[in-house]
């Protein structure tokens, strides 16, 4: 509840976060210790760089406190992009976000990755913002930060006021988007606007190859988005909903927060989304070669090249096991260094153990023809 001290008002906002990228396609769990093992960071023991001195949760403090406003750290739970989430992590996250939001509260700012998933729940953090919004009551206003290739649903739309998300990929803009959530938080909560938000859908479904804001196509639908944001409408953002989630709204979407005038942002929204969708073949055009000619096409080139395998990419939930290139590389008759990243914890745990010797390894754990196939690796450990 707002109060007053030296002649100021005071608000109380609720900060936090709970982010996680997940990947419906994948074998394992996402548990609650690892989140432990990179961010879980509660109450007193949150700072402004808990995640990251660059983050849209320091973007977020800074604006806040900057404004005098009185901040209630709850918990910053963080993973990076993983399989999906156990029942265990995502009901401890939401009750120990809930629980450290006191009733009074004037606002609440969150970041949020927007693509968390679990077996038992396609909308982890729609199911959070919803007991926010049951606890806390419908007048206070509830501000979020997102990734741009979040899953946002109609659950989330339902109880959030204020939405921004990045418009960069690669994601330079983190600090920037948590800063304007805050800023729009903070002039609703002065009585300075009535953030209102809505979203407009395409159908689409598109790989993140083409994913970049220096290149067209992307680079033409952010800067229709950075254009969209002027006047009534006080954040535009554009979602590419990442594609490895098997869920039922996975779809692009335009977010409007805008002024009161709702109709005037959903018609915003909308042609928003329309230039999207008009440009939806343009991403479609990803020009992929079978592995064994790009490996060879780059051994020619005589400099370091790096070779993506996509669709074991760890950073968007893979578990980073193809032994693609690697069955390319040991097969090839052209000589060249090249070095293979696998995630293959028992052979690392054997070359541990074996530093300056001679190992036999397995790698991968798939049948033949499986993109994961077993290979048999001789090789000298050398550190």
């Amino acid at each position: 509840m707002k109060s007053l001290i030296n002649n100021k008002t005071l608000y109380k906002v609720a900060v936090g976060g709970f982010y996680l990228e997940s990947n419906s396609f994948v074998g394992g769990e996402t548990s609650l210790l690892d989140f432990k093992n990179q961010t879980f960071a509660q109450g007193e023991g949150i700072s402004r760089n808990s995640a990251g001195s660059a983050s849209e949760f320091a973007g977020a403090w800074d604006v806040l406190t900057q404004a005098g406003c009185e901040l209630i750290p709850t918990l910053i739970a963080y993973s990076s992009p993983r399989p999906p989430m156990t029942k265990e992590a995502l009901d401890t996250i939401t009750e120990t976000i809930l629980q450290a939001i006191p009733i009074d509260v004037d606002g609440v700012y969150l970041m949020l990755h927007g693509s968390a998933w679990a077996h038992h729940e396609d909308d982890p953090e729609g199911v959070l913002l919803t007991k926010i919004r049951q606890k806390i009551g419908p007048n206070k206003f509830i501000a979020i930060s997102l990734d741009l290739h979040a899953y946002f649903t109609e659950q989330m739309l339902k109880a959030v006021d204020i939405v921004s998300a990045y418009k960069t990929c690669p994601h330079l803009d983190l600090y920037e988007t948590g800063a304007r959530s805050a800023e729009i938080l903070v002039q609703a909560l002065r009585g300075e606007v009535k953030p209102k938000t809505v979203m407009a859908i395409a159908p689409m479904i598109t790989p993140p190859e083409h994913h970049d804001h220096n290149r067209a196509p992307f680079k033409t639908l952010m800067d229709a988005t950075r254009k969209t944001q002027s006047g009534k409408v006080l954040i535009a953002s554009l979602l590419a909903t990442q594609p490895w989630l098997n869920v039922p709204e996975l779809t692009w979407k335009a977010i409007i927060t805008v002024d009161g005038d709702v109709e005037y942002g959903q018609k915003q929204a909308q042609e928003l989304i329309d230039q999207a969708w008009a440009l939806r073949k343009e991403f479609l055009s990803v020009t992929a070669k079978p592995v064994a000619i790009a490996f060879e096409e780059a051994l020619a080139m005589g400099t370091p090249t790096v070779i993506a395998d996509m669709g074991d990419a760890t950073n968007g939930g893979s578990l980073g096991d193809s032994t693609e290139v690697l069955r390319v590389a040991l097969a090839s008759k052209n000589s060249g260094s090249v070095a293979v990243s696998i995630t293959e914890p028992k052979a690392v745990l054997i070359c541990e153990k074996s530093v300056g010797q001679k190992v036999q390894l397995t790698i991968g754990s798939g049948q033949p023809g499986s993109y994961n196939e077993k290979v048999l690796v001789n090789a000298k450990v050398i550190a």
